[in-house]
């Protein structure tokens, strides 16, 4: 079987994303336990030269292919069910707030981001990985985000 109910794709996503353990998760076994201390997942900015993310990159080719300027760092988005940071519908959940990457201070020339990897809290394995709504442009100055509802990822 390939295939899985609308309701349960929505529960993974909550579980995952939001540290909720609702909806069909609940009557696994004993019933699926939220995360004591919910962490969080990291959101990774891609070059578009580096070319699209595959499931079997490694997290130093994420690094890799992250844009090149030395206060870069992947931001992390806090798995919190009593204030959800993802909206989770069916099996698509989006951002709610806008995620915001540090200043570039990228010496010259400029980059462009076309991609974005979610990744586990150490940043080792990925879980979704996509091309971006629109691209990032970045140069000396520029402060790349995500605007919230622009981070689409989808489980169907």
């Amino acid at each position: 079987m390939a295939a899985k109910s609308d309701d349960f794709e929505e529960s993974l996503l909550n579980a995952v994303l939001n540290n909720d353990v609702s909806g069909s998760l609940a009557n696994l076994g004993d019933g699926l336990q939220a995360s004591v201390t919910p962490g969080s997942v990291t959101v990774h900015l891609i070059l578009q030269s580096a070319g699209p993310p595959t499931d079997t990159w490694a997290s130093a080719q994420v690094v890799a292919g992250a844009p090149i300027y030395p206060a870069y760092a992947a931001q992390s988005v806090a798995r919190n069910s009593g204030s959800p940071k993802w909206t989770v519908t069916g099996g698509t959940a989006t951002n709610v707030e806008d995620i915001v990457f540090p200043t570039s201070d990228i010496a010259s020339g400029s980059d462009v981001v076309e991609y974005a990897a979610v990744m586990d809290s150490s940043s080792t394995s990925i879980l979704w990985y996509g091309t971006l709504t629109s691209a990032l442009s970045i140069s000396n100055g520029i402060t790349p985000q995500i605007d919230a509802g622009d981070l689409t990822i989808n489980e169907d």
